[in-house]
Parts: C-alpha cells; sequence; structure tokens
C-alpha cells in the first residue's frame, strides 16, 4: 500500500505541474481570440485579455465549472438537474471548512484523480499481468523444461511484462486528448475513482465497498448506472466459479448503480416534480432525448446537414464538430475491436459512452464523454505490440492533448 501511496503521489503532483505548466504558457504567451464556435457571432474577435498574475482555478473553471459553483452553493434549480449531485455536494462540504469555490472544488478533484489514479494503476497491472498468465501458461503446456525453472520464470516474467504495459496504459490515460479534465472542477475525476474503485473491490472481494462505490458513481454522471455492467459481469463471474459469497448479496452489489441513479430520480420527482428532470433540462443544451429511433435519425440528420451547410474547413464551428464525429468514430471501432478481441464487459461499457450521447440526437461533447474509459488506455497498450505504431498513438495523444489543454484554459469549448 505504501508502494503504490508515493507512486501515485509522485505522478499526480508531477501531472499538476504539466498541467498548469500548459495553462500557464496558454493564457500568457498565447495571443488567442475569443471562441467561434460556441460564442455570439455578433460579438467581435478580439484577443483573450492577459492576465496580471496567474490563477489556475480561474482559467480551469469553465463552462460546466460555473454550473458546478451555483449547485454547490446556491442549490438546484431545474434546469441545472443534467449535473448529478455528488460533485456539488462534496464541494459543499468542503466549503463548510473554508469558504472559497475555487479551492473546494481543487479539493475535491485533486483527492479524486489521486484516487483514480491509485485504483487505474492497481487494476492495469491485474487485468493485464491476469493476461499474461494465460498466455504463459500455453506456452508452458508445449515446454519440456524443469517444473521449478519455469514456476519461477513465469512468475518473474509475467511481473515484468505486467509492469510494462501497465506502465504504457497509464501513459494513453492521462495523455488522453480529453484528461486535462481530471485537474478541472468536473466530475471526471470523482466519476473514475468511484467507477474503477467499484470494479477493484468487486475483484478484491469486498463486496459492499464495490456497492457503495457503484452506488456513488451513479450520482456523480448520467452514465453511470451502466456501471452496472461492470458489477454484473464480475460477480456473474465469481458465481460461475463457485466462489464464496451469498447470491443475493452479489445481486445487491451489481444493482448498486442502479439504486443511486433511483434516488436522485426520486429527489427530482419530490423537487421538480419529474423523475427524468435531468434529461428534461437537456433541452437548455439543444439534447432532446429519445428512445424512438426515427427520432433519434431524424436529429441526427440534421446535425450532419448542418456540419455539411458550414462554409469552410476553417470554420470553428465545422472543426469542433469534425473533432466529435471523429471520437465517435473512434471509440466505436475501439470498443467492437475490444469486444472481439478482449472483455465483452469492458467493450460494453466502451461503447454505452459512445452511443448514449446518441440518444439526445447530437454527437456534442463526444470528446469528453468518451473519456471516462480507462479499458482503452489498457487495451490499447494491451493489444498493439508494435512499438513504432505505441509511440506513434502517445504523440497523437500528447500533442491533442496540448491542443485541448490550451484552448479550454483560454475559455474555448473543448469537448
Amino acid at each position: 500500500m505504501q508502494k503504490y501511496a508515493v507512486k501515485v503521489g509522485l505522478i499526480g503532483i508531477l501531472y499538476v505541474f504539466l498541467v498548469s505548466a500548459v495553462v500557464f504558457i496558454g493564457a500568457f504567451r498565447l495571443n488567442l481570440y475569443t471562441d467561434r464556435a460556441y460564442a455570439n457571432p455578433s460579438v467581435s474577435a478580439t484577443p483573450v485579455p492577459k492576465l496580471i498574475t496567474f490563477t489556475y482555478w480561474r482559467h480551469m473553471m469553465q463552462w460546466d465549472g460555473g454550473f458546478y459553483k451555483h449547485i454547490a452553493i446556491g442549490g438546484y434549480q431545474a434546469e441545472e438537474t443534467a449535473f448529478f449531485p455528488l460533485y456539488p455536494m462534496m464541494i459543499r462540504a468542503v466549503l463548510r471548512v473554508q469558504n472559497n469555490f475555487a479551492s473546494a472544488a481543487g479539493i475535491v478533484s485533486f483527492l479524486s484523480f489521486l484516487g483514480a489514479l491509485y485504483f487505474f494503476i492497481r487494476l492495469a497491472e491485474y487485468l493485464l499481468e491476469e493476461n499474461h498468465d494465460k498466455q504463459l501458461n500455453n506456452m508452458a503446456r508445449h515446454a519440456e523444461t524443469d517444473a521449478v525453472d519455469a514456476s519461477e520464470a513465469h512468475t518473474f516474467s509475467s511481473r515484468i511484462a505486467a509492469h510494462t504495459v501497465s506502465t504504457r496504459a497509464l501513459f494513453f490515460f492521462l495523455f488522453f486528448p480529453t484528461a486535462f479534465y481530471l485537474l478541472a472542477p468536473y466530475t471526471e475525476s470523482l466519476f473514475l475513482c468511484l467507477m474503477l474503485g467499484s470494479l477493484y473491490y468487486a475483484r478484491s472481494r469486498r463486496l459492499w465497498l464495490a456497492g457503495l462505490l457503484g452506488f456513488g458513481a451513479a450520482l456523480a454522471r448520467v452514465n453511470g448506472f451502466f456501471v452496472v455492467i461492470l458489477l454484473g459481469y464480475e460477480l456473474y463471474a465469481q458465481w460461475r466459479a463457485h466462489e464464496a459469497g451469498a447470491v443475493w448479496q452479489k445481486i445487491m452489489v451489481a444493482v448498486s448503480p442502479l439504486a443511486g441513479l433511483l434516488t436522485y430520480m426520486i429527489y427530482l420527482k419530490v423537487r421538480f416534480g419529474s423523475f427524468v428532470q435531468f434529461a428534461v433540462s437537456q433541452a437548455r443544451w439543444n439534447r432532446n432525448g429519445s428512445l424512438n429511433p426515427f427520432d433519434i435519425g431524424n436529429r441526427l440528420a440534421v446535425y450532419f446537414k448542418e456540419f455539411g451547410q458550414l462554409s469552410s474547413v476553417f470554420n470553428a464551428e465545422f472543426v469542433s464538430r469534425a473533432l466529435d464525429v471523429s471520437f465517435f468514430i473512434f471509440i466505436i471501432i475501439v470498443g467492437i475491436w475490444m469486444y472481439r478481441a478482449w472483455r465483452k464487459d469492458f467493450a460494453l461499457w466502451t461503447l454505452s459512452l459512445g452511443i448514449l450521447p446518441l440518444l439526445s440526437g447530437t454527437l456534442l461533447s463526444m470528446p469528453r464523454y468518451v473519456f471516462p474509459s480507462p479499458f482503452v488506455a489498457m487495451f490499447l497498450a494491451r493489444q498493439i505490440k508494435n512499438e513504432s505504431v505505441q509511440l506513434s498513438i502517445l504523440i497523437c495523444f500528447m500533442a491533442l492533448w496540448t491542443l485541448f489543454l490550451t484552448l479550454f484554459s483560454n475559455g474555448y469549448w473543448v469537448g
């Protein structure tokens, strides 16, 4: 535990330093213009004003951060219910100790980030070592070596290989193009901490902790109820293996994310008169949820028609929509590949991140929506063997990460 605490702490501090450096350079040294994709077109394009002092959180507190501030301080309005309650609740708890939203949000996000890092590292080592063990076992069946030597070689080789692949997965995770949201006043870090933690404790057979974190994940983000896929698959595998534990307990833990969503829906019914107020409020962002495939198809047709009518590829809105479409295609391809080559539960979770936004008839914010699948990073690290391809992917991720963070810290809409 101590070894992982030191490792997570050092990585967390280095990552904060790197993000801060990019924000500092982007805010002070670049002569950027205001966002032309999601700004009032009547406003003239002028350079973003330079700041006299470096205020990191002022630059990171963009877009949704303002809604979380209002909810944490003043409570919900009907049109703000699209933002799930756990993150602002935790900020509000910290505000009781010190009365500064930026500091409170920073504390919650950073501690959640450290938790997400810890669970990601532990799961990556476990899952990738498990895969390497299977490969070595298959090879051992055909090897004519001394049993003791083979066992020692197996253990040593497995640990080295798992460490190498999990380290590569960590780089893919931290430099996914929208991973900087882990340190923004958004739900990404808290949600990933809870989601990864619930899966980690389920695999560690600490079921009540798994259920508690699964319940919390559904209160942190709209797609949190899909954590039932991960918990259900894991606990079903344990049941099939005839492992100890009451069946009713496993079922309760598996459905804990649904209980979290139901809790929020009951609150919305009591407060605003509608169980699905969180979906109704999406209309503020021109998202009109529907389960009717014809409605969804018509709205997507309108979306792509408007996309095709944009005047130039240099138009800011064209670039934004092109990124939305590109990330959607990326996550669908990786999800299908994952389903065929690795774990079906991870693949279904990954695909859900791309498909759920389609119910609103738009691909808006897709680069951020697809980030909470850390299994993409693990899968790419596991599946791609060619070092040149690995390096190319990492360079591409880091270049987009730097660009997106620079734009976001200057007030641009990035997912």
